[in-house]
């Protein structure tokens, strides 16, 4: 508490500090040069600093990093009722990079954003990498990594998703089948998760549904246009992953694990210090 009432005490005197920054500071989105159809496949999110975000607290040092983001996976997963007792949760199985092209995107990101990271601008603010084994990872050891480290990036979506087919919970307008005067409208109805945060998305839907609930006449379709050129990689990776059935890697230093908390699967695959002949102002 104390630390976050120094953090606005010294935003509203100085108008400086971690209060100044909203942490993710720039965003991007790039292609891997595996993903079909030629949408980005995956997001950064940078911070001028490096942040470790567990159980609800952040602790901040020197440095920086990005967050790599896996837009549209193809592993899916599934909800499950624990109880006949409503009140009681559901259990909830993401199966992140249960689907091996999700697997081969995600390393395809982590070494784009390495390579990125070392790029001359970066020079001057950049000091040690603080995982500098990555560099020397086969395709094995860095999806060892990956499941060790990966963490999730709180956009889930498709628990009660439309559709027409025997899956499908709801039709196009939120109506779930086989039942009277009941929709659901929010992301759970959404078949795919979406390039992008989910937010925008969601309250298109919301307002398609309500105008639909209210008789309104949608709106006429447009055609829009791309206002710039999709830069991606022409030469297609040949990255072969091969999995390690028991996920036992050779440079873990602690039990593997898979966090299953939420949607979009999400690490800060690079982080360095700072150098110390640059301070960020």
């Amino acid at each position: 508490l104390f630390g976050r009432i120094r953090l606005g005490a010294e935003w509203l005197l100085f108008r400086k500090g971690f209060g100044a920054s909203n942490f993710f500071e720039v965003g991007a989105f790039f292609h891997s040069g595996d993903a079909p159809g030629g949408y980005p496949d995956l997001q950064h999110e940078f911070l001028p600093f490096l942040a470790d975000f567990q159980d609800g607290k952040v602790a901040l040092a020197d440095g920086f990093q990005y967050f790599v983001s896996k837009m549209r996976p193809f592993s899916r997963g599934c909800i499950r009722l624990k109880s006949p007792d409503p009140r009681k949760h559901p259990a909830i199985y993401f199966n992140h990079l249960d689907d091996s092209r999700d697997l081969v995107e995600m390393l395809n990101g982590i070494r784009m954003t390495r390579e990125m990271a070392h790029q001359p601008a970066w020079d001057e603010f950049r000091h040690a990498e603080l995982d500098q084994d990555l560099k020397d990872f086969s395709d094995e050891e860095l999806t060892c990594w990956l499941r060790v480290h990966a963490n999730t990036e709180h956009h889930p979506v498709g628990t009660c998703r439309m559709g027409d087919d025997d899956n499908a919970v709801t039709d196009s307008s939120g109506r779930v089948h086989g039942v009277d005067r009941l929709r659901v409208v929010d992301g759970s109805i959404l078949p795919l998760v979406p390039t992008a945060n989910i937010n925008g998305p969601i309250v298109m839907v919301a307002e398609k549904i309500s105008d639909s609930i209210l008789g309104k006449r949608p709106l006429p379709r447009q055609q829009l246009k791309w206002s710039g050129k999709l830069l991606r990689d022409e030469k297609k990776s040949t990255t072969a992953v091969r999995e390690s059935a028991s996920w036992r890697c050779p440079r873990e230093r602690r039990k593997t694990r898979v966090f299953l908390s939420e949607g979009r699967i999400c690490q800060a695959v690079f982080k360095t210090r700072e150098s110390p002949a640059r301070k960020w102002k």
